[in-house]
């Protein structure tokens, strides 16, 4: 069992304090059950949850450990804003006319790894 609490995003600590109690509670204590603070909105630990629950039931004995939300989010923040840097620098250097047709253009950047990049993460966010 994995206790997984979304809508983290809005910063509402009162829920994840509440979510904390209720796996400590005697009844529950022995179960050891992980919390996954989760946003579905930011794309923040979705995965992780779904993870997580998976090594439970295959019984892995070394699962990973869920980052807490801020934690998550922050390095997510963190490789946005690199992999976005990054596609900056390459248009800046490779776009040179401004009235270029984009789909041309975009045919030539799809062999550089931080176009690629871009692109994967900019799909996933529009999902």
């Amino acid at each position: 069992m994995v206790l997984v609490t979304t809508k983290n995003d809005e910063a509402c600590e009162a829920y994840t304090k509440e979510a904390e109690k209720l796996i400590i509670r005697k009844e529950f204590r022995q179960l050891n059950i992980p919390i996954v603070e989760t946003s579905a909105h930011d794309n923040v630990n979705v995965d992780v949850a779904f993870l997580l629950l998976s090594q439970l039931i295959d019984k892995v004995k070394n699962r990973i450990r869920p980052l807490s939300y801020n934690e998550t989010a922050r390095n997510r923040k963190e490789m946005l804003d690199s992999v976005s840097d990054s596609f900056q620098a390459l248009i800046q250097s490779h776009v040179t006319d401004h009235r270029a047709i984009w789909i041309p253009v975009c045919r030539e950047l799809l062999k550089y790894p931080a176009f690629q990049r871009y692109e994967s993460l900019h799909l996933l966010s529009s999902l």
